[in-house]
């Protein structure tokens, strides 16, 4: 079977879910494809072109309407093909099966059933009973329970990086790789459908555990393999949490450099650091960690946010990574349901406070069946409308605000949030500035110090004018706000 995975452009990111989708059907012998639709001119022509069986997607809330008219698009040049539906906002809306061409969604995690779907396909065998998908035939749905997940990471073949740099030629030469050491989160903040993916497996009865672990010699393998095909400065863990166990990381601090011997990036939780925490990480080769701060008032963080985080607990976090210097990548919402421009001013002042070498900031988006947009809704900050929800969260604000040009100020402070963080003496300043109406000086400085910070600390690399092309091709790809 040929399978034709079309997506939005990917950037510098590697979208590993299909890589690993990908490299599962090519080892049961069939042939896969990408294209970018949005980086092409006729992504029509490129896939009658490819000819394929299956045009899968993966989707997210927000981009949802963009991917169901780019189906109708290509399946006007393509009748006979099938299109599946497969990523969060399937998982969690599986009444996107009832849309115009839409023939599959695959809720959870699909590389068993993406298998056995083509199998069954090129053999003329019935598709409407293989689990986790929902099977539209006719007037009917076959709605089947997902498998419990796969407990051993280390049986998953390694994702199918050919799938993406065969197609971008800058992403196989950009020296930052990404790869995942778990999969899922024990975590249920307010703002994410952890709560939610555990519902969906709750179902099939399995009591599947979502948050399982590599091996060490495994991702050991992963990243050699990678390196010795591919430029390879940087690797960039992008797992929810890297590590939740000392073993786990005591093991990993003696093995990688010795291995592998590159820096690397993760995502830690400030409750989970400690100094032997980060002195591991620092001896295992980590030069900066991505940390959720979230908001700089403790009653939102914990009340609204559901973090179970203190301030002093970020602040003693902080401390432990500096003393090893391992830069930190604060992450932070913005305009959240109930704040005031006085609330986001505490939260640029907790990110210069823990001395946050870059300080990220979202502007909240009401993703519906979350805690958080559920609560928008209820208290008067949304007006439940998700198909006027914007997919980008560095714009614009979709809630209203308690006070009156709040709003405005909110989003402004957004582009400025970064660089404020970072130098105190501007505060008085950037506030007077968030009065203004939007200005292209704003954008600029946020590019360029975002730029700066990344590749001065998070991200250090060693530049040549192959990844400076490489950066400025990507960096300034349209914006999605």
């Amino acid at each position: 079977m040929r399978i034709l995975f079309v997506t939005k452009g990917i950037g510098l990111t590697e979208p590993l879910g299909l890589m690993y989708l990908s490299r599962a059907l090519k080892d049961a012998g069939h042939i896969t494809h990408l294209i970018q639709a949005d980086r092409v001119k006729k992504p029509e022509d490129l896939a009658e072109k490819f000819s394929p069986h299956i045009l899968a997607y993966s989707v997210t809330t927000g981009l949802h309407n963009f991917y169901l008219e780019l189906n109708r698009r290509l399946r006007k040049r393509l009748p006979q093909t099938i299109s599946l539906f497969g990523g969060p906002h399937p998982t969690f809306f599986p009444e996107m099966i009832d849309e115009e061409g839409v023939d599959i969604i695959c809720r959870g995690e699909g590389e068993t059933s993406l298998v056995e779907l083509a199998g069954q396909l090129s053999k003329g065998g019935s598709i409407r009973h293989i689990p986790n998908l929902w099977v539209k035939e006719g007037n009917k749905i076959y709605r089947n329970l997902p498998l419990p997940l796969v407990t051993e990471l280390d049986t998953i073949p390694h994702p199918d990086r050919e799938l993406a740099y065969a197609q971008d030629r800058w992403l196989g030469e950009y020296p930052i790789k990404h790869f995942l050491n778990t999969r899922g989160c024990p975590y249920d903040c307010a703002y994410c459908f952890n709560h939610a993916l555990e519902e969906v497996y709750r179902e099939s009865g399995g009591g599947s555990r979502l948050v399982r672990f590599r091996g060490v010699d495994d991702i050991i393998s992963e990243v050699t393999e990678v390196a010795s095909r591919w430029p390879l400065q940087l690797v960039r863990f992008v797992s929810d949490i890297f590590v939740f166990s000392l073993g786990w990381l005591s093991e990993f601090a003696h093995k990688f450099p010795s291995r592998v011997g590159l820096p690397f990036s993760c995502n830690v939780r400030a409750n989970l650091v400690t100094d032997q925490t980060a002195r591991l990480l620092k001896e295992a080769g980590c030069v900066s960690v991505l940390m959720g701060v979230e908001s700089g008032d403790e009653e939102m963080r914990n009340r609204v946010l559901g973090r179970g985080m203190s301030t002093r607990t970020i602040i003693k976090a902080a401390e432990h990574l500096h003393r090893y210097h391992i830069a930190i990548y604060s992450q932070n919402i913005l305009g959240l349901p109930g704040e005031t421009f006085k609330g986001a001013l505490s939260t640029m002042r907790l990110n210069s406070r823990i001395k946050a070498e870059f300080a990220w900031a979202s502007i909240f988006q009401p993703y519906p069946r979350t805690r958080l947009g559920e609560y928008a809704v209820k208290h008067g900050f949304y007006h439940g409308r998700y198909d006027d929800l914007k997919i980008s969260y560095h714009s614009r604000s979709a809630l209203t605000f308690p006070r009156k040009g709040d709003k405005r100020r909110i989003e402004a402070l957004h582009r400025l949030f970064s660089f404020t963080s970072a130098f105190p003496a501007t505060w008085e300043l950037v506030q007077e500035a968030c009065q203004l109406p939007p200005n292209p000086l704003t954008n600029l400085l946020y590019k360029f110090w975002y730029g700066f910070a990344m590749y001065r600390w998070i991200f250090p690399l060693r530049y040549n004018i192959r990844l400076f092309t490489a950066s400025v091709a990507h960096f300034f790809q349209k914006d999605e706000g």
